[in-house]
């Protein structure tokens, strides 16, 4: 029976300690977006490459919060737009517009500037991993049966959606109010699906808080 009762306390001291954690980090949370722009480039299967020019928002909840660190939350969306001018004999001038939706779901760990409200650091960095999104027009090539006994290869526009991990790392630089920061970012996600697209892309983004 000591036994027992001794196994019911342990446990509930351990129930309350783990609700008390909880409440104290769900209520510490704390709200942080960023806005800015950028650089990508995505190839994958049957796909030379394309070269986007981004723009990027940043929108991210903090918890786990201490004076000079934090793990985020977070949606990082970048939507790249590209277009491209050709010309050849048998059809003459063709232009191209393509886009991209990047939007990964991040968990990253934090450190100094832009970590936390109360860090007095004016440089930081950060680095975490996730699972993504990538939805677009992209250009592909495929083999054209034309039924004239002669197949050419061209490039046709295909929307295409995919998954996969993903990762990023980046320096944050405090400007202003020591919540304000500066952040340039590297981030990288690997296909599973679709055309198994590569997708790397760098960028620079602006913290309101």
């Amino acid at each position: 029976m000591h036994l027992l009762f001794t196994l019911y306390m342990e446990k509930t001291i351990l129930l309350v300690v783990f609700l008390c954690g909880f409440y104290d980090i769900s209520f510490s949370q704390s709200f942080q977006h960023g806005a800015g722009t950028g650089y990508a480039h995505q190839s994958g299967n049957g796909s030379d490459g394309t070269e986007y020019v981004t723009l990027l928002y940043s929108p991210r909840i903090r918890f786990a919060e201490t004076d000079n660190s934090s793990f985020t939350i977070g949606i990082p969306v970048s939507l790249g737009l590209a277009g491209g001018f050709s010309y050849s004999s048998s059809l003459g001038n063709t232009s191209t517009f393509q886009y991209l939706i990047h939007a990964p779901l991040m968990i990253n760990y934090n450190s100094v500037a832009g970590s936390s409200k109360n860090t007095s650091k004016r440089f930081g960095y950060f680095g975490g991993a996730g699972f993504g999104l990538n939805y677009g027009n992209f250009r592909v090539v495929e083999l054209i049966d034309d039924q004239t006994g002669f197949p050419y290869y061209d490039y046709r526009s295909k929307t295409r959606t995919s998954f996969g991990p993903s990762a990023n790392a980046g320096l944050r630089f405090g400007v202003g109010r020591q919540t304000r920061s500066i952040e340039v970012l590297i981030s990288y996600m690997k296909g599973l699906s679709g055309d198994n697209p590569h997708y790397l892309g760098l960028g620079a983004l602006f913290n309101f808080n």
